[in-house]
Formats: structure tokens, C-alpha cells, sequence
């Protein structure tokens, strides 16, 4: 009999599910594509078809009744799902029943840990060995592979019981239990027994959810083995009929619990609007408890939306897309309708952040433009899915990122404009010197000395700008544009002729009335002073007076050392004759210096005519930034 049977595509698995009768109605074909390629197999979803009926006869013989695609991957979802946490259960039972047993080992005087070891190694007779080979096998381990080589053989029981598997751990127990003559031992061996089925049952494919019932903890079963009451232990038992789970029942009290917003998520999300991000919520809350969260912290506004994931089955991928952002709050939703939901953001031009924590977040957090993980409570599959991973897991630190994000990009903007329009100005100083006719205005070593000082120093200073006032009231920027955009090389070369023509200026005076090296020596610290003066201009699109003056203190250190090496180069007369510098009068200083205040008063009258304030909000037709937090 050949047991072999065809490998299937992806594309075969599907139209082998529809031969059998599975409708995808609920969930096209081409979503079960994409769900077999990237979120599940073709065996472990289509084992749940024995919980459904087929047709006994006629032309549909043999084919399921009533079974979409979608019933299928619910089932998957619950499953692993209540796998989670009957695993949980049974590894708590396991590290607890451990504790019980040292401690029982730790108040025998007549133990030392290290005989009882010996004596179950006996006990085994030839499956000795082979426990001895299962224990090597793990040498290289790096989680026991230590323990292994440190002890050779000679294992005392606290550490034998780590380095073995579920199943000789029990045997031990049970020969612990035998050497003691302990009851209590023995009753948890047997309970045990029970927890080690159930344990193989979760780590099994579809082994809680299938025709034969779900698998249940008894009542207080957990509870009373970790008191150590293992007499009154309810076993683990088996419920066929799911309807009978809530019968016969005592109503005792109700309880509501509240999960609270953390504090400051109110004012971030406030924040977040008015930098132009659209936050919304996703959850697998219910619909009502998620509206009422979102309306608290000011995430679903009055004429925003919410919608379920059994309301987004009903609607294609083309219709979403058109609507999404009129929702703000998508509740009851599985890891596709998550993937779906940041495919549809992201058709409107959007930039999109998604934050999450879970293994079905990650498929979602993958599609994100960034994904963003929680480092304390966030699972390894979600981190690895991530480009960012929030050391707090606070939705805060978010929009402080975006807030510094910002920050550092204008920074960037802010050095390279000091820079090369600086620069200009001194190319401008140079060239047009000579068009003019004019003997040149500066020398090279000069030059050189105006580019090491009164360039670099203001530069980095700009670079460690604090964040505007207004910084986080600014629509995002368009990601499609450059450093340069909305005008900013024609800023750049304007000024840069400005600082040109304010330097010509200064040697012209210079050269007319007092000589050449005086004329040069003007130009020189008109030049490096125009440059420090020009530094504050380009902090802000305000005046410098409402930015905040004093809030770089770079920038007013960077200011004051470049202006006293200006100043100590030429009053010193050994510097100035290696810069072929002389000493300028009380007048001479004024004049330079009345100059290099000059564009100050240019620029400021600049701003005030062109003065625009860029105010939050989301503009449809350009980029927008999305934050999704996942509750």
C-alpha cells in the first residue's frame, strides 16, 4: 500500500480544500493563500475538519457541510490558544512538584542527594543506560550542558532532576515516594501521571480542540497541589459536551476589574494628533470595552469609527482601503484581520507603526513599515519580527522617539544649511573679489582658519539643538522628499550671497579708506563674526527671540570662542603676522563689527514677512504616520 502522498502548492492546497467541500466565502481564496504561506500549514489547519459533519450521501457525499475556510482558522487560533495555557498550567505543576520534593529531601538528615541518585541509577537495571545516554546527549546543551560535564555522572538529586526528561523525572518521584513511604508523594505521583498527558496533549497539533472533546483542568486541582492538599485533588477530566460547562451552577458574586490606561497615554495620544499621527487601537477586547478605553484616552473621536473583526470579514480589501481612516478603533480581531488593517494604512501613503507583543502581532508588526515590540512582557517571535524594540513597553516613549526623531533630522538640516551657506559666502567673498577687479579679499591661510573655527564650532553646536517648542505641532514630513525641499536651496544661496556681499562690504570700506592689510583684515572678522551671528538665525523659522536665545548652550559657547579667537588673532601680534593680520582701531572695530550684525536685521525681516506656522493635523493627500496600540 503506498502511504506516500503529493507534495501541494499552496495554490493545489486550496483547490484541495474546495474539492472537499470547504467554501471560502468568510475568507477568500487568495487571503487562505496568503494564511498557509505566511501563518499556518496545510496539516495542522485542516485537522480541525473532524469536528465538522460531511454529507452521508447523495452528490455532495464524502464533502463537508457548511464549512468555510475561515471556521478552520478560528479553531487554529483557539487552539493554540488554549495549548498556551494548559502548557503553562502543566510546566507550573512540574517546577512546583520539584520544590516539593527538595524540600522533602532537605529535612531528611539521612539524605545527602547524592545516594538516593545513586540508588535510583540501581534501581533501572539495564534502562540504566540508557537514561546515562539520554543525559549525554544533552553535554552540549546550552542550557544543562554545564551541569553535565561539572558533574560527570556523579549527579546529586537537585540536579538531576533538571538535566532529565518530564518522563524519568516521574520515575524518580515515584522511587522518592516508594523510599519514603510518603502517601502525599505518591498521590502527587499519580496526579502527575495525569499532568504529563496533558502536558503531551498541548505540545501536540490539534490535540485540545477536536471531535473528542476539550480537555479541562478540574476544579481547584491547580490551586490544591500547590497547598499541598493532594488528597482532595480533582483529576483531570474530560467534558464532551461543552453546553453542560455552565450548568448547574451557584451564582456566588461579580467582580468587575478595571485595566486602567497608564499614566500619560492621554496626553501622548493629544500629542500625537496634533503632530499629524492618527493613533488607533487594535485589541481582541470586546468592542464595547474598546470603545470606552479609546474614548477615555482620546484615541476614538466623535466622528470616528469602530468596527469588529467579523464586520471586516464582510468587507474586501479595495472597500477598506477607500474607508480606513475613518476608523480609529478595530476590536475582536485575529492576527490576518491585524496584517489586513496595516496593508490598508499603508495604501493611503501612510507611514505606519505598529506596536505589539504577542506571536500573532508579529505577522502584522513584519507588513509595519516599523514594527515596535515590547521589551519586558514581548515575546521572542514579536521582537524578531520588529525593527524597534520599546525597553518600557510604554506607548510614551513612543511618541518621545517621534518627538526626537524629528529633532534629530532638523538638526542635520540646520548644520548642513549653516555649512554650505557659509561657504558660499565665502566662495561669493573670493570670486566676485575678483570680477570687481579687486586685489583678494582674504588669503588662503585665512580661509583656512575662518573654516576650522567659526564653520565647525557653530556646526555641531546646531547638530545638539533641543527640540523646537513647536516641534511636535508640525504635520509629518513628506519621506519621498529631500534635505533640501520646500525652498530650502534657494535660502541657502541667498543667504550665502548675503554673508558674500556684507564681507565685500567690510573690505571695500576697508580698502578705500585705511589700505589692503586693513581692508583684509575687516574682512576677516566680518566674515568669521557673520558666521557665528548667522548660526542663531538658522535655529528656527522664528524669531530668535521666541525660540528661546539661550536654550542651545552650545551654540552660545560655540559663539564666544570663535568670537575671542577672531578677536585674539588679530590684537596678538605674533598671530597676526603668521595671518598677515594688523590691528584695527576703535573705528575700523566698529564698522566690522556694525556689518556682521547686519544679518540679524536681514534675516529677521525675512522671517516676519515670510512667517508661517505649520500646525498639526492629518492631511489625506500627503504622508501621514500611524501608531497602532495594541491593548
Amino acid at each position: 500500500m503506498n502511504i506516500y502522498k503529493q507534495n501541494l502548492s499552496v495554490t493545489d492546497q486550496v483547490k484541495r480544500l474546495e474539492d472537499k467541500g470547504i467554501s471560502f466565502n468568510v475568507f477568500c481564496k487568495e487571503r487562505a493563500e496568503d494564511y498557509l504561506t505566511s501563518n499556518n500549514y496545510y496539516y495542522k489547519l485542516t485537522s480541525f475538519r473532524k469536528n465538522f459533519r460531511k454529507h452521508p450521501d447523495g452528490v455532495n457525499k464524502g464533502k463537508y457541510v457548511n464549512l468555510d475556510f475561515a471556521y478552520l482558522v478560528d479553531l487554529a487560533i483557539i487552539d493554540n490558544y488554549l495549548r498556551g495555557i494548559i502548557l503553562e498550567i502543566a510546566l507550573d505543576i512540574e517546577h512546583y512538584s520539584k520544590l516539593k520534593l527538595l524540600h522533602r529531601l532537605e529535612n531528611d538528615e539521612a539524605e545527602d542527594g547524592y545516594s538516593i541518585v545513586n540508588d535510583f541509577m540501581i534501581s533501572l537495571g539495564q534502562n540504566r543506560q540508557v537514561l546515562e545516554k539520554r543525559i549525554l546527549e544533552k553535554a552540549n546543551s546550552s542550557y544543562v550542558g554545564d551541569i553535565i560535564q561539572h558533574y560527570n555522572g556523579n549527579y546529586p538529586a537537585w540536579t538531576l532532576i533538571e538535566i532529565v526528561s518530564f518522563g524519568d523525572y516521574l520515575r524518580f518521584y515515584k522511587f522518592c515516594a516508594d523510599r519514603w513511604n510518603d502517601k502525599d508523594l505518591l498521590n502527587d505521583f499519580y496526579l502527575m501521571k495525569d499532568v504529563k498527558e496533558i502536558k503531551t496533549a498541548g505540545n501536540t497539533t490539534t490535540a485540545i480542540t477536536n471531535s473528542n472533546g476539550i480537555y479541562v483542568v478540574g476544579e481547584n486541582a491547580y490551586a490544591q497541589l500547590l497547598q499541598g492538599n493532594t488528597n482532595t485533588v480533582t483529576r483531570f477530566k474530560k467534558i464532551k459536551d461543552s453546553e453542560n460547562i455552565e450548568k448547574e451552577l451557584t451564582f456566588v458574586g461579580l467582580i468587575g476589574m478595571i485595566d486602567p490606561p497608564r499614566e500619560g497615554v492621554k496626553e501622548a495620544v493629544a500629542t500625537c494628533r496634533k503632530a499629524g499621527i492618527k493613533t488607533v487601537m487594535i485589541t481582541g477586547d470586546h468592542i464595547t470595552t474598546a470603545k470606552a478605553i479609546a474614548r477615555e484616552i482620546g484615541i476614538l473621536r466623535p466622528n470616528d469609527l469602530a468596527i469588529t473583526g467579523s464586520e471586516l470579514d464582510s468587507i474586501n480589501q479595495k472597500t477598506l482601503e477607500k474607508d480606513i481612516m475613518k476608523y480609529s478603533v478595530f476590536a475582536r480581531v485575529s492576527p490576518e484581520h491585524k496584517v489586513r488593517i496595516v496593508k490598508a494604512f499603508r495604501s493611503t501613503g501612510a507611514v505606519v507603526a505598529m506596536t505589539g507583543d504577542g506571536v500573532n502581532d508579529a505577522p502584522a508588526l513584519k507588513n509595519a513599515d516599523i514594527g515596535i515590540s515590547m521589551g519586558l512582557n514581548g515575546t521572542d517571535v514579536a521582537k524578531n519580527a520588529s525593527d524597534m524594540i520599546l525597553t518600557d513597553d510604554n506607548f510614551v516613549t513612543i511618541v518621545e522617539a517621534v518627538k526626537h526623531g524629528r529633532n534629530i533630522f532638523d538638526n542635520i538640516k540646520k548644520a548642513v544649511h549653516f555649512l554650505i551657506a557659509t561657504n558660499i559666502g565665502e566662495i561669493v567673498t573670493i570670486f566676485v573679489g575678483l570680477l570687481l577687479g579687486l586685489k583678494s579679499p582674504l588669503l588662503a591661510i585665512q580661509l583656512l582658519w575662518i573654516n576650522l573655527v567659526t564653520d565647525s564650532f557653530p556646526a555641531i553646536a546646531l547638530g545638539l539643538e533641543p527640540p523646537e517648542k513647536n516641534i511636535m505641532n508640525k504635520k509629518p514630513r513628506n519621506p519621498k522628499k529631500g534635505i533640501f525641499a520646500d525652498g530650502l536651496w534657494n535660502k541657502i544661496i541667498i543667504e550665502g550671497v548675503m554673508i558674500g556681499i556684507l564681507t565685500l562690504l567690510a573690505f571695500s570700506i576697508g580698502n578705500k579708506l585705511y589700505g589692503i592689510k586693513v581692508a583684509r583684515t575687516m574682512a576677516f572678522v566680518s566674515l568669521g563674526v557673520l558666521e557665528l551671528v548667522h548660526s542663531f538665525n538658522i535655529r528656527s523659522e522664528e524669531s530668535i527671540f521666541k525660540a528661546g536665545l539661550w536654550d542651545n548652550k552650545y551654540l552660545i559657547g560655540a559663539f564666544i570662542l570663535g568670537t575671542l579667537l577672531q578677536i585674539i588673532v588679530v590684537i596678538i601680534p605674533s598671530i597676526a603676522n603668521v595671518f598677515e593680520l594688523v590691528p584695527l582701531t576703535n573705528l575700523q572695530w566698529i564698522y566690522t563689527i556694525s556689518i556682521s550684525l547686519l544679518p540679524l536685521v536681514i534675516v529677521e525681516i525675512q522671517k516676519r514677512l515670510n512667517k508661517e506656522e505649520t500646525l498639526g493635523g492629518i492631511n489625506p493627500n500627503f504622508t501621514k504616520k500611524l501608531s497602532n496600540v495594541k491593548n
